[in-house]
């Protein structure tokens, strides 16, 4: 409805205080296709639980408005990490991360698809060192564990294959019914051999992405290529997006993947070590939770933008780089060096 333009009330239809309806006012009390958000979620419950799991816990990061999730990939029948599989997943899933939406409801064959994954693999950096696995597996994590779907394909509007995806590492979307919010959840995906790089990785990245006022533009470019395939819905979200014209707007929060090398990997490598590993693996990763806890709440405690919200997943590989060939090698079939 634009500026000028007039409703008549329905009979029986509440006012606000200001005498506005309150359609007008709150867009929460307005909003019915919200809830619906889940139903475009292109990963499953399944798909997940195949390779990926996590850690219950009791880390609490004391001032600071942060969740610490402790993920971890499983160990197949044989007692080896599921890694390579992993990568094999996300490569499943590239032409949803990469190709929107709308291009795929019009996919009605076969050969459509395979299209629209080739257009897909196109957009990949094939460089060893490309962080673009670790942004897959963070859209992965989001879309699983947080049931948020992606607001908008970055990739897609890459004019260069050779460039890095611009602002965050992807925009998600999530209504939560009980506060009548919606949540966008900003990402960062960090894949370092060093767990404290990756750390401050991350933490200077979106130091950097309020430092250049990033978030408008990133709202920006969900409200004009946005992902999901209802129009009404689009209208509903975009509503929230506008902070001036909305009175709650959206919730602003990052969505953090922080993957690095775990020593410990290695003892799988030693027979006589082996067997205590797989049987002591949750013992050992919560320990190494409580290093990952104070590392946390330290950099947390000095954050300019700690005020904010942050979802934190931790996932330990026996080499990140490893995980990067598997990726790399499951797209292109190699690794340009």
């Amino acid at each position: 409805m634009s500026v000028g333009d007039v409703r008549k009330y329905e009979p029986g239809e509440r006012l606000t205080s200001t005498g506005f309806p309150r359609w007008q006012d709150d867009p929460a009390e307005r909003s019915t296709l919200l809830p619906e958000l889940e139903k475009f979620l292109t990963v499953t419950a399944q798909q997940y639980g195949a390779c990926l799991s996590h850690i219950e816990h009791d880390y609490i990061l004391d001032g600071a408005s942060a969740t610490m999730r402790l993920h971890y990939v499983r160990l197949d029948a044989n007692g080896r990490p599921k890694f390579k599989e992993l990568a094999q997943v996300l490569a499943f899933h590239l032409g949803h991360y990469a190709v929107m939406a709308q291009r795929h409801q019009r996919a009605t064959t076969h050969v459509d698809h395979v299209k629209l994954y080739l257009e897909a693999k196109k957009l990949l950096r094939q460089y060893a060192k490309t962080g673009e696995p670790g942004e897959l597996l963070l859209y992965f994590l989001m879309e699983a564990v947080l049931k948020a779907p992606q607001a908008i394909c970055k990739m897609s509007l890459k004019t260069n294959r050779r460039e890095e995806v611009k602002g965050s590492d992807g925009v998600h979307l999530r209504w939560d019914e009980s506060r009548k919010r919606l949540i966008l959840y900003f990402g960062e995906a960090k894949l370092y051999k060093s767990l404290s790089s990756a750390m401050e990785a991350a933490m200077e990245s979106i130091e950097k992405f309020h430092a250049q006022g990033a978030e408008e533009h990133e709202v920006f470019l969900a409200s004009n290529h946005f992902n999901l395939l209802d129009n009404k819905l689009k209208s509903e979200v975009c509503a929230f997006m506008d902070k001036t014209a909305s009175k709650d707007g959206y919730e602003l929060q990052h969505a953090c993947l922080i993957g690095f090398d775990w020593a410990q990997y290695g003892d799988l490598d030693h027979p006589k070590r082996r067997k205590e590993f797989i049987a002591d693996f949750h013992k050992r990763y919560l320990e190494q939770g409580s290093t990952i806890h104070e590392a946390l709440a330290r950099r947390l405690k000095k954050f300019k933008y700690n005020h904010l919200i942050f979802e934190f997943f931790f996932v330990p590989f026996q080499s990140v780089q490893e995980f990067r060939d598997w990726f790399l090698n499951e797209v292109f079939g190699g690794v340009s060096k």
